[in-house]
């Protein structure tokens, strides 16, 4: 597990690098579209997503969790599986542990799993907690990157979009200004080592151009550029360590977005370890953040994972292949999503957009009847806008336009000098070290 996060750590830096040593003319996308052009050798195909009937009922009532955990009992007994996952976001998973630790005998082939999008979301809230006071809301406002009229539900976790998008922007203008203040450190520390770090640039240079995943795997695994990173990190615990207390707290900002993308890696490439190591090292911030409820439920999840491979092998195996996420779009290799947030763009949104219950939501008549045929209803909705997409076959993601590489390199660059001129850098290398 400690192998999976220090692997993705290496992957964001080394796109960092990448994008670093040409921020000119930035080709180079920021980091949700290098990792879908350096998975290109990966082969996708889409998960079918089918509907459940509804239940038209309070969804954290016991009785409802009780009648939820009844009909995916009955559903893994007509599939004849072994076990079956049910996922569900932390209200609904607190409740339906307690019914299945009282209820063991009926609901025993039942692996119970807190929702992946929820995690994160309950993580951009922890961020927004403990930096916003910080300067990262001024960070944000006043670089442009959030308006300051959306900055407050952003860092609330209540945007997830533009929430991680803040996040991965600030980060890599914090990582460019700690790699700024390491090529001082290696030239006057690591002398000897000043040819690897020529090598690595001549790596990055030559995967600016093709940023495949050969090219990308051939590069980290380089011994020039894993010199180099193991340097990075030494130096970078040098900061924390001796640089000063405002060092080592944006050091922790690092550290927890690090754990933000290493939960979004996790989903999008299907790597279990990944999922579990990340979760891992967020359980300790849900306690120091008095997220309660989290800091709860959030060890018995894990505790539970961890034991799949002696409860249900099978699952497990079925986790590792990449099953805990979902591929909904045929052509991107970096697109699984998390099972909750799945449900948020298919059932969820087919029922409470036009079409759905918008409009007579406060009718509970109306919202009875709707109810007792909303699968099909959603159901046949999904399939006609399938029908109709205009949408290319493609790899469209926004993060590939070029209108968004530039628009991303001028947030990184505003972040940057807005650090530099106008506040304290925190990550500035000191003299004693």
């Amino acid at each position: 597990l400690l192998d999976a996060l220090a692997r993705a750590r290496q992957r964001n830096l080394l796109c960092i690098i990448t994008r670093l040593h040409d921020h000119v003319q930035q080709y180079v996308s920021s980091w949700t579209g290098f990792n879908i052009q350096n998975r290109d050798q990966v082969t996708v195909s889409a998960d079918v997503v089918g509907y459940l009937p509804t239940i038209n009922a309070p969804a954290t009532a016991l009785s409802t969790v009780q009648e939820i955990l009844r009909k995916s009992e009955a559903v893994r007994q007509s599939l004849q599986l072994v076990k079956i996952a049910v996922v569900m976001d932390q209200a609904l998973y607190a409740k339906a542990t307690e019914v299945a630790w009282k209820h063991k005998l009926e609901f025993e082939n039942i692996v119970l799993m807190m929702g992946n999008f929820h995690i994160i979301c309950n993580l951009l809230s922890i961020i927004g907690k403990m930096f916003r006071d910080a300067g990262l809301r001024d960070l944000a406002v006043e670089s442009g990157v959030i308006a300051e009229g959306s900055i407050d539900k952003v860092l609330d976790g209540k945007q997830y979009n533009r929430g991680v998008r803040l996040h991965k922007l600030t980060y890599e203008a914090l990582m460019r200004l700690a790699w700024a203040s390491f090529t001082e450190w290696l030239d006057t520390n690591h002398e000897g080592d000043l040819h690897h770090l020529d090598e690595v640039i001549r790596l990055v240079t030559d995967l600016q151009d093709d940023t495949c995943g050969a090219t990308f795997e051939s590069t980290l695994n380089n011994e020039s550029c894993q010199r180099i990173l193991d340097l990075f990190a030494v130096f970078l615990d040098g900061l924390r360590h001796e640089n000063g207390q405002l060092a080592a707290y944006w050091l922790l900002y690092i550290d927890l977005v690090e754990i933000l993308l290493g939960l979004i890696r996790a989903d999008r490439t299907g790597d279990w370890h990944l999922h579990l190591s990340s979760i891992r090292n967020l359980i300790p911030w849900c306690f120091a953040m008095d997220k309660t409820n989290y800091a709860r439920y959030l060890p018995v999840y894990y505790a539970q994972m961890r034991e799949l491979g002696r409860t249900c092998p099978d699952l497990q195996q079925h986790f590792l292949d990449g099953g805990f996420s979902v591929q909904l779009r045929q052509s991107n290799p970096f697109g699984r999503i998390a099972i909750d947030q799945t449900l948020e763009e298919t059932v969820n949104k087919d029922t409470q957009t036009p079409g759905g219950t918008k409009g007579f939501s406060l009718n509970q008549g109306a919202l009875s009847r709707y109810y007792l045929t909303a699968e099909h209803r959603a159901n046949a909705l999904r399939q006609l806008r399938d029908l109709i997409s205009l949408q290319s076959p493609g790899l469209g993601h926004a993060d590939l336009q070029s209108s968004r590489i530039t628009r991303d390199e001028a947030d990184v660059e505003s972040i940057v000098e807005l650090l530099e001129s106008s506040w304290i850098n925190p990550l500035e290398m000191s003299p004693l070290i």
